[in-house]
């Protein structure tokens, strides 16, 4: 119990005492001082009040109108298995300084491997004593190279006690990933990204990926894939070498020797001592394949439920350009497929198998190998869902990748598949005061990743159609749904009517318009894809196809849907070309379409050199540029499982083209040896030249796209190959080849950034370019959201060198005069090159004449010697010989300043410097105009707000809308623990009130230091990444710190896609705090706190987190300690009464919070009343209306200080004496197990203590607690006595008494049962005898949900208990007295989610969603179904059939309303009517009631989704004045064992009809026209639960 400091005083309000012995006539109290002339009418009824101490009021709660807090469940349970780094003290192989572009020929490097691993070894035993208890530590892998590590499998209890073992430096949770493809399966190919990238005018040049090396480390291989074929490779490698006047065995393959070499220190032998070189090794093609996730050399896709994407991805990067022909022979891949290096050998590193995948230290452990398999490039084409790089394991993780940064391996990894962040929230952007878009998952995250997105091909190879005749168009199939290519019936194309609608495919979309039999095609938006397939299904048309609402191609899943015509999606440009050729009236377009089975190529597609929608966005909380560049990755047709070829989109397809063209240009640098001249790595050259080379892609009105989306541009691997120049961006010595500028935040917002960059020659000749700009940031939309489309600045942008001059100064001494005609003679008769000529022959050719001589050289000193414009007038340059340090300024106008103070929390600065030259060079700059730490790092909600009526509470980004309108959770919040009580209460400043305030005041906020309350716990949604998260209390005047906790790092909530739903949406903090100071000292009262909660974006590393300024880090809660109670004024001024309220003047120090107003019971609360008070300490008047003669109030103030009084307005004085009591009920029937509350009333009224002891005659037959609540325990009757406390005027209690009768149900059921397996069987129970069971047969083949009795011991059962998707369901007749035997009676009906059946009318039915099935079961066939208009249906059971042919059926709701149901199938009508409100509810599905003609009780199986069933009974108690019911809870099943649905009784007397006793209760039910319908649509999906 709470402490509370009550003052002992008993005060008559309006009522004058005599200072003598005996009580004088009461004052009576007035309203004419208070409220003045305004015609109320007056009482002049006393009014006595007395402070009550002794007793509680309520229920003993403090707060009974708190809102009880729903706790988020913890990330991991202490027994929860999680996989670890366990890093230990040592430096691994790489900080060691060996040289790491060639391990295996460092003998040193290898024996240091060998010493690692023996020392881990060590390790994991002293881990095992130390902290396992001598349980075995479960290694996965040794790490030596990058880290000096072992990975394993822990319980999460165990981390910290690992972390104490000496020799360990830490312990760190491994992050775990998924594939980065879109789920799509449809669309461009190889041939058609080829000359996006460039790759095809590589191979020309002789750089085909011949003696590269490329490790996919993905989800495996067909590896019996004609495309992977090793003698077409070998055939391919000896045209390559001929060509290039080689041998094959100049490239140097890898081959089983070398992995035998290295196949000690490779992860692949550490668990598998038999593994040899010759398994490892599968041909020329694929030099090395194992699988790392189940540690085995299964690399195919055979043994686990993954799919092709490791083939897919595969193929793309490195496809063979030739496949066998059938005949011993090589031909070229009939579609055009071939990887961008086709000559490269692939690695196949298998993460993802039959034990899932893929942890970091999977994949850790392949790129370990691949380093000393000496990879060119590493492709990985997964990530996190969550936009990385803000765990602690991954600051670790992200250090390892740095240490890449002195090999020569390229890793490419893909940015991800979320597009911007808020795009999938209930605003569908950001607003424009949160700058967070990022949604790069890690690994791409890191900084030292080369992580690529994702562009649409400018082709398409796949299934296509013809619409009109003329415009050709490529769908991408929806998955669960058939090929739309079913739809060519003939196998040559098959031709439809087409409709498509200006709509989204809702119901009412297709009023009036006909698509029967045709292809309807809908747009994209407010419904899910699989509602418009519902919708087009059940409207018979022929096929959907669900066009794009802005550019790009659509992931579609069609989860839940109950079509099951075929569906596909295509572009928004697709759908514009369609639109022009069709014939309209303005909102509905028609024509022709053709469907072919074949695959087809498109060249020069719309949307093509686009961003891909879904290509994740950057930047992370470091404000670094991610991703770093693009390559094609939306529509790339490749290869797939079982020797075929198909489509996929996703970053994941544009990574393997990156690491491709990696191959490639390490190819080009290694013939040219472009190392050993730069002095730089093969990494470092390559990463430079695809990111300085990369060409910047723009929107659709020709602004660029931002540097966030598509980091440097598009890659182009012939650019690549061919600049004379390249960027660096730093020093050169230790630098990675990441050209991009990242300048941080600018607080201040100067607006004005400077920066430089290098450029370098690779050839050693001069190259001029001409410097220009595009300075970029984001633009609103209509409705002012940040949706990621770009805004362009006009700033001052100034871009010089030490080389800048004037194109024609050719000697570069800063003015154009006959000496620069010099070098273009000498060019021009042979004895030197001038490149600017070569590069730039137009500018030279002044006569026009096709050729620069002699003639040209002349004309060029006279157009010097007159002054020229053409001279004059010639572009400012740079120009490149060696090296040139390129300065760069940018200014922002007025004009920018102005847009940009849209975004009051800043906002990013980017765009492109350009070098305009013979080979286009580029920079990508990133700044942020404002504090990087303004912008909230927390949900734009806010509880308190919310909860006092406030104005700025703002929707949570995950909100959803349904048709009830917006649903969203609560955060950013405290949670409230009142002192004895385990119940944990969301904080919402009034916690005492039934409404909200008015407004929010912050200063209302209080706790008391002297109760033992606690502010339990903080709780918060980050919308950016936060590196660290601290959580605390301190004095809001002066800082000091009473309680404060370091988190460590935090992810921001986030959409994943492949769930369909929000992720880390909430944290919550314990802690349980009491108003005290650090040392646990009670805080004196009026100490003003603040509860915060302070996120800091890993930009600040480094920074102390005191010192990190910003608004938008820290969510905090004011609150004030408030020891002192508040009280009700008691002098007769202060209190009037007038129109049947009295109103009493309330005060505190500091400010009432409520009024709650009791019935005499002193346990009903009867009112609650805000005082909104907004002054502290002022007076505040509160009216009481509805006055009991007898009741009690309870004044709250913000803290919980509280004082009760009593308040007599009876007219008779408080007395002690009694005069009668009485009870109601005073008979009662009740079921054994159930309860009920008895109610006793002393007279008078005013009689001060009203309490009554309670008794039974029978406790054995019903028991009775202090509270007059009832329980059932046996069958019998027995005499319940409440004796008052008080005491007559003769000094005796009075007594009255309840007769009740217990009744028992003792009835049969039989059902389907699902045990605590999972398994399905037919059992009988008894009511009386619950939790126990028998099961009457073996477990079932089918899935039944639901069963009805038949009669000669047949039931009607219906399959679907495992089909929640498709919501479909089988009959069958089973044979009860053939050992349940089954046959098919009818499939494919609408789910049939309970069943019950009328002997009398022959007729079954069935629930499903708010419909009511009528089925034949002698037929096997529905008769329709009819929508009742109501809720839900749990579950259905006839009762009984009237004389007319009327079936009467009872059923209950998920909301738990009871409705009776009159059927007359041949007067085709039928009736509803509601019983009443049962107070329970359920789950629509899973749930069964049925009728026990014999004690007239309806029994219900309820399941509300949890993991046990409870088993009700229901009485239909109505009369003719009232429509009620009664329901007991009879038991319960074991927990585990659920669903148990399907309630029937086998009892042939249950079935046939027999007069009708319910005709009284079916009296008056209005019956209507029966409308059945055929199709139903429109059923809410059914929450997975687990079976």
């Amino acid at each position: 119990m709470k402490k509370r400091n009550w003052k002992s005083a008993v005060v008559a309000l309006l009522l004058v005492l005599c200072m003598v012995m005996t009580m004088s006539e009461p004052v009576m109290a007035t309203s004419t001082d208070a409220l003045g002339d305004l015609g109320q009418e007056t009482s002049t009824s006393p009014v006595w009040l007395e402070e009550v101490e002794e007793e509680e009021l309520g229920d003993g709660e403090v707060a009974p109108l708190a809102e009880e807090a729903e706790e988020p469940a913890p990330e991991y349970d202490d027994s929860d298995v999680v996989r670890v780094f366990i890093v230990l003290e040592d430096e691994p192989v790489i900080d060691t300084g060996v040289d790491t572009t060639d391990l295996p020929s460092d003998e040193d490097a290898m024996e240091l491997m060998s010493d690692l691993k023996g020392a881990q070894a060590a390790m994991a035993k002293k881990i095992s004593k130390e902290a396992l208890d001598g349980a075995a530590l479960d290694i996965r892998y040794h790490f030596t190279i990058l880290s000096n590590a072992l990975s394993a499998n822990v319980a999460y209890g165990d981390i910290e006690k690992i972390k104490e073992v000496k020799g360990v430096s830490d312990v760190l949770v491994v992050p775990q990933y998924e594939i980065m493809d879109t789920g799509e399966t449809a669309e461009p190919q190889m041939a058609t990204a080829g000359p996006m990238v460039g790759s095809t005018s590589v191979w020309a040049n002789g750089y085909t990926g011949a003696g590269q090396r490329i490790a996919v480390i993905d989800t495996g291989i067909d590896s019996d894939h004609p495309s992977f074929d090793g003698g077409a490779f070998d055939y391919s490698l000896g045209l390559t070498a001929a060509a290039a006047g080689t041998t094959v065995d100049s490239y140097q393959l890898l081959n089983k020797d070398e992995i035998a070499a290295v196949l000690p220190n490779l992860k692949v032998s550490e668990r598998n001592s038999g593994v040899t070189a010759d398994k490892l090794f599968l041909s020329d093609k694929i030099a090395f394949a194992f699988n790392y996730v189940d540690r085995n050399l299964d690399v195919t896709h055979d043994n686990d439920a993954e799919g092709d994407h490791g083939t897919h991805v595969s193929g793309i990067s490195c496809a063979d350009l030739y496949v066998p022909d059938g005949n011993g022979g090589y031909v070229k891949q009939e579609s055009g497929v071939a990887g961008i290096a086709p000559d490269a050998q692939l690695i196949t590193m298998k993460v993802f198998g039959s034990n899932g995948g893929a942890y970091t230290d999977d994949y850790m452990a392949a790129i370990e190998d691949a380093l000393l398999l000496r990879c060119d490039a590493v492709n990985l084409s997964l990530g996190s869902s969550s936009a990385g790089n803000s765990a602690d394991a991954e600051a670790y993780i992200n250090d390892i990748f740095n240490k890449l940064q002195g090999t020569d391996t390229v890793v490419s990894i893909s940015a991800g598949n979320s597009g911007a962040w808020a795009d999938d929230s209930v605003y569908g952007g950001n607003l424009p005061s949160d700058v967070n878009m990022d949604t790069v998952g890690s690994p791409g995250s890191y900084t030292n990743a080369f992580t690529v997105a994702s562009a649409v091909n400018s082709g398409y190879t796949g299934y296509g159609a013809t619409f009109n005749g003329k415009s050709n168009v490529i769908y991408t199939d929806g998955s669960g749904a058939p090929s739309f290519s079913t739809l060519d019936t003939t196998g040559n194309g098959t031709e439809y009517d087409y409709v498509l609608l200006d709509a989204v495919g809702a119901g009412k979309d297709y009023d009036d318009v006909d698509v029967a039999g045709k292809i309807v095609l809908v747009k994209r938006g407010s419904i899910s894809f699989a509602d418009k397939h519902s919708f087009a299904s059940a409207k018979n048309a022929a096929g959907i196809l669900v066009y794009n609402n802005q550019p790009g191609t659509i992931s579609m899943s069609l989860s839940g849907t109950t079509g099951t015509i075929p569906c596909a999606s295509i572009t928004q440009a697709d759908a514009e070309i369609i639109k022009a050729g069709a014939t309209t009236d303005g909102s509905v377009y028609t024509g022709k379409i053709t469907v072919y089975k074949q695959v087809k190529t498109f060249t020069d597609v719309p949307d093509g050199y686009s961003m891909s929608d879904f290509s994740s966005w950057g930047v992370p909380g470091s404000l670094e540029m991610k991703p770093e560049i693009t390559a094609p990755g939306g529509n790339i047709y490749s290869t797939l499982d079982g020797g075929n070829y198909g489509q996929m989109s996703g970053t994941s397809m544009a990574a393997p083209s990156v690491a491709g063209m990696s191959a490639l240009v390490a190819q080009y640098i290694k013939a040219n040896k472009l190392n050993e001249k730069t002095g730089l790595s093969i990494r470092t050259l390559s990463q430079s030249l695809l990111m300085s080379t990369a060409t910047p892609l723009v929107e659709s009105d020709g602004e660029e796209y931002s540097v966030r989306n598509q980091g440097a541009g598009l890659a182009n691997a012939a650019y690549a190959t061919t600049s004379p120049s390249y960027i660096l961006v730093g020093n050169k010595e230790g630098n990675d080849g990441k050209v991009k500028i990242e300048l941080g935040d600018d607080p201040q917002k100067t607006g004005t950034y400077s920066f430089s960059f290098d450029v370098y020659s690779l050839d050693g000749n001069t190259h001029v370019y001409t410097p220009d700009s595009s300075v970029l940031t984001e633009a609103l939309s209509e409705d002012g959201l940040i949706t990621g489309s770009s805004y362009k600045l006009s700033p001052q942008v100034s871009i010089t060198s030490s080389s800048t001059c004037n194109f024609y100064d050719l000697n570069m001494d800063g003015k154009v005069d006959a000496e620069d005609a010099k070098p273009l003679l000498s060019h021009v008769n042979g004895s030197s090159i001038l490149t600017a000529a070569e590069e730039y022959e137009d500018k030279f050719d002044f006569n026009k004449d096709g050729k620069i001589d002699t003639a040209d050289v002349h004309d060029f000193l006279v157009a010097i010697k007159s002054g020229s414009d053409v001279i004059a007038n010639a572009p400012t340059v740079i120009a490149v010989k060696d090296s040139t340090t390129v300065n760069v300024s940018i200014t922002l106008s007025d004009a920018d300043r102005n847009y940009l103070a849209n975004f009051e929390n800043g906002m990013y600065i980017d765009g492109y410097i350009y070098l305009k030259g013979a080979v286009n060079l580029s920079v990508p700059v990133l700044a942020f105009y404002g504090n990087w730490a303004d912008s909230s790092m927390y949900e734009p909600f806010d509880l308190l707000e919310y909860a006092n009526k406030g104005d700025n509470w703002g929707y949570p980004y995950t909100t959803t809308v349904g048709s009830d309108g917006p649903e969203f959770d609560y955060t950013n919040y405290l949670t409230y623990q009142y002192a004895g009580n385990t119940k944990k209460y969301y904080y919402t400043s009034n916690m005492y009130a039934e409404k909200k305030d008015d407004s929010y005041l912050a200063d209302r906020n209080a706790i008391s230091s002297e109760h033992g309350d606690t502010v339990s716990a903080i709780s918060y949604s980050l919308i950016r990444n936060a590196a660290r998260v601290i959580v605390g209390v301190r004095n809001a005047k002066t800082g000091e710190s009473y309680y404060r906790q370091e988190l460590g790092s935090k992810y921001a909530e986030f959409y994943n896609a492949s769930s369909a739903d929000w992720k880390n949406t909430i944290y919550s903090t314990a802690l349980n705090w009491k108003g005290t100071d650090a040392a646990g000292r009670a805080l004196s009262d009026g100490t003003k706190v603040e509860i915060y909660v302070t996120a800091i974006p890993a930009y600040y590393d480094g920074t102390d987190a005191d010192k990190v300024s910003g608004k938008g880090v820290t969510f905090s809660v004011p609150m004030t300690v408030d020891n002192q109670e508040p009280q009700a004024a008691v002098e007769p001024k202060d209190v009037q009464v007038a129109d049947g309220k009295i109103t009493l003047t309330v005060s505190d120090n500091r400010y009432v919070a409520a009024v709650n107003v009791y019935d005499h019971d002193k346990k009903t609360l009867k009112a609650s009343y805000n005082v909104n008070q907004t002054e502290a300490g002022a007076d505040s008047s509160i009216a009481i209306d509805d006055i009991a003669d007898v009741f009690y109030i309870k004044v709250y103030d913000y803290a919980g200080n509280y004082k009760q009084y009593r308040v007599n307005h009876s007219g008779t004085a408080d007395t002690e004496q009694i005069s009668g009591i009485s009870l109601d009920p005073s008979t009662l029937t009740m079921i054994k197990g159930s309860q009920e509350t008895l109610t006793a009333t002393c007279e008078p009224v005013s009689l001060l203590d009203d309490s009554v002891t309670w008794e039974s005659s029978k406790p054995e037959i019903v028991s009775v607690d202090e509270n007059g609540i009832l329980t059932a325990v046996a069958a019998g009757s027995a005499t319940i006595t409440a004796t008052s406390v008080a005491k007559h005027a003769g000094g005796n209690s009075m007594k009255a008494t309840c007769e009740v009768t217990v009744e028992e149900l003792n009835v049969d059921l039989d059902a389907v049962l699902w045990d605590e397996e999972g398994s399905v069987y037919w059992t009988t129970f008894n009511t009386t005898t619950l939790p126990d069971y028998k099961k009457l047969s073996d477990a079932q083949s089918s899935r039944f949900m639901s069963a009805t009795y038949l009669g000669d011991g047949k039931v009607l059962a219906a399959s679907g208990g495992d089909d929640s998707d498709s919501q479909k369901s089988d009959l069958y007749i089973v044979d009860t007295k053939n050992g349940y035997s089954q046959k098919l009676l009818a499939e494919g009906l609408n789910w049939c989610t309970d069943l019950t059946y009328s002997a009398a009318s022959g007729l079954a039915y069935a629930t499903y969603g708010p419909y009511v099935t009528l089925i034949d079961p002698a037929a096997g066939e529905s008769l329709g179904s009819v929508d009742m208009k109501q809720d839900y249906w749990a579950g259905l059971a006839y009762a009984e059939t009237a004389s007319d042919g009327t079936d009467y059926l009872y059923g209950v709701t998920r909301s738990g309303g009871l409705y009776k149901i009159s059927v007359n199938l041949s007067a085709n009508q039928i009736g509803i009517a509601k019983v009443a409100d049962l107070g329970v509810s359920s789950i629509w599905y899973y749930n069964s009631l049925c009728y026990d003609k014999t004690t007239g009780y309806l029994f219900w199986n309820r399941f509300s989704g949890g993991s046990n069933v409870t088993l009700y009974a229901i009485k239909d108690t109505s009369t003719d004045s009232a429509s009620q019911a009664a329901i007991y809870e009879i038991g319960s099943f074991p927990d585990d064992v659920w669903p148990v649905a399907g309630l029937y009784q086998t009892t042939d007397s249950n079935t046939t009809s027999g007069s009708s006793d319910l005709t009284t209760l079916f009296e008056g039910i209005e019956m209507q026209p029966m409308n059945t319908e055929t199709e139903i649509n429109g059923v809410e999906p059914a929450e997975e639960i687990g079976r």
